[in-house]
């Protein structure tokens, strides 16, 4: 990361998994560590688990190198990157608005942690579909008429149509990924080799490049390097995950 932190920042694909599993990570156990110094055992923890998952995220990576894996981890980081994100904007706008409301008319106002907990309610509602007229976590009591048509038309526009839409796009996506699984997985497969040069420096790569290439001059004096390819049997090599 040192040696060429451009090429870190900029890279894309293959190369920017690598990158965020490997930087999460190393942040999540040094943190870890300071914290466990300053006697937070909770907190170090907590950070020790993040590190534990990106470390296993991190085997995504090698993964898009195969042709049986790599598009299926493609489908998994576009619908992250895009779907998900997508309908977590529309969604908190819709949780932060019930959540405010039913705040207001039911909690009578009596404090931010009350909001934060009817945010919290509510979002555990919209994903696991268990619905509570009897308030037991908010100010107690059974809910009123007008809480209770302001849960139940939550509950019918997220569960019903932003779920279904989240499907809906997850859908579409995995269907552009497998129609162009083949490309996608060697464009993958060049991004890792790419990932890998990118964290060198360019004067290792430039000495690395002549151990297999020719350099020769040009007619201006410049020299280039040249490598010459021979391809046999390219069906094989096109079927070959090693």
């Amino acid at each position: 990361m040192l040696l060429n932190s451009q090429g870190y920042i900029t890279e894309g694909g293959a190369g920017r998994l690598d990158n965020i599993c490997t930087t999460v990570t190393s942040i999540s156990l040094f943190a870890s560590s300071a914290a466990r110094l300053a006697h937070q055992q909770e907190v170090g923890d907590a950070l020790g688990a993040v590190a534990l998952i990106f470390s296993w995220f991190y085997m995504f990576f090698f993964l898009l190198g195969f042709r049986t894996t790599g598009p299926f981890v493609i489908m998994i980081l576009r619908m992250i990157a895009h779907d998900i994100v997508r309908f977590f904007l529309v969604y908190s706008a819709v949780l932060v608005g019930f959540s405010q409301a039913i705040y207001v008319v039911h909690d009578g106002r009596v404090g931010p942690h009350a909001l934060f907990v009817r945010m919290r309610t509510l979002l555990v509602m919209g994903f696991t579909g268990e619905v509570n007229y009897d308030d037991n976590y908010g100010s107690g009591g059974r809910m009123n008429p007008f809480t209770q048509v302001l849960v139940l038309c939550y509950v019918v526009l997220v569960m019903i149509i932003l779920v279904n839409l989240l499907i809906a796009m997850m859908g579409n996506t995995y269907s552009e990924v497998l129609e162009e699984s083949e490309q996608r997985w060697i464009a993958e497969r060049a991004n890792i080799m790419a990932s890998i040069d990118n964290q060198c420096p360019a004067e290792w790569n430039q000495q690395a490049r002549k151990s297999f290439a020719i350099p020769l001059q040009n007619r201006n004096g410049e020299e280039k390097l040249y490598l010459e390819m021979e391809v046999k049997k390219i069906d094989e090599w096109m079927h070959d995950d090693r």
